[in-house]
């Protein structure tokens, strides 16, 4: 029994053999790169980028060593401009950046570091300003119920008080004082830092966050 060629199969054998090999080698060429287009595109990493005014969401709070070294850069000319030489900075050390986050929002702050036991016993005494820093970060020993006073301090200051797990317990409206005795200002429970902000740098915060929720705060750089 002979089986009946079909019109496709006649069809090709009367193209000329060196045109059916010239064109089944166009033909896995095209699915060479159909199959390499679909793996690139599978394995690739689509990016996007924040506009100037959103803050990253949760999943994009690690900020790159470069966000870093750029925002260290601009603190410590912020602080150069200023001609820190008028301001007594001993015997604290270069600024740091400090983040404060609370859902997808963030604020980073030009902050001086006390975590030395002369820097913790210095802290902000006698100035009259804090600019250009945007305030000071307190690093303790470890966590404990630390109690902060204003004596010799001539600015009125907020305190937050920052759990060992980078939650921000409250926030604390603390008054100079020029005679003891001083009031002394703590949250009540133990506490590893602490913030402490001028009032404008504060008034920020809350046009930023709702300071009625829970703020966290980390050391960037």
């Amino acid at each position: 029994m002979r089986i009946q060629e079909s019109e496709f199969l006649r069809a090709q054998r009367a193209i000329p053999k060196w045109l059916r090999h010239l064109l089944r080698l166009v033909v896995l060429c095209c699915l060479s790169v159909a199959i390499s287009g679909c793996a690139f595109t599978s394995g690739g990493r689509a990016r996007t980028t924040p506009s100037a005014s959103q803050g990253r969401g949760p999943e994009q709070q690690l900020t790159t060593t470069r966000d870093i070294a750029k925002m260290q850069q601009e603190c410590a000319v912020k602080v150069a401009e200023a001609n820190p030489s008028k301001i007594d900075l001993a015997p604290f050390g270069p600024p740091v950046v400090g983040r404060l986050t609370q859902g997808s929002v963030f604020k980073d702050l030009c902050l001086q570091k006390a975590d030395s036991q002369a820097e913790l016993a210095q802290g902000l005494m006698g100035r009259a300003q804090i600019a250009p820093y945007d305030g000071m970060i307190f690093i303790f020993a470890g966590p404990d119920n630390w109690q902060f006073w204003m004596k010799d301090t001539l600015i009125p200051l907020k305190l937050l008080p920052i759990a060992d797990d980078g939650k921000v317990i409250g926030a604390i409206s603390m008054s100079p004082c020029t005679s003891d005795p001083c009031q002394q200002y703590s949250p009540g429970q133990p506490y590893a830092q602490a913030l402490e902000l001028p009032d404008d740098v504060f008034a920020g915060l809350e046009a930023t966050f709702n300071m009625k929720e829970q703020l966290s705060f980390a050391l960037i750089g």
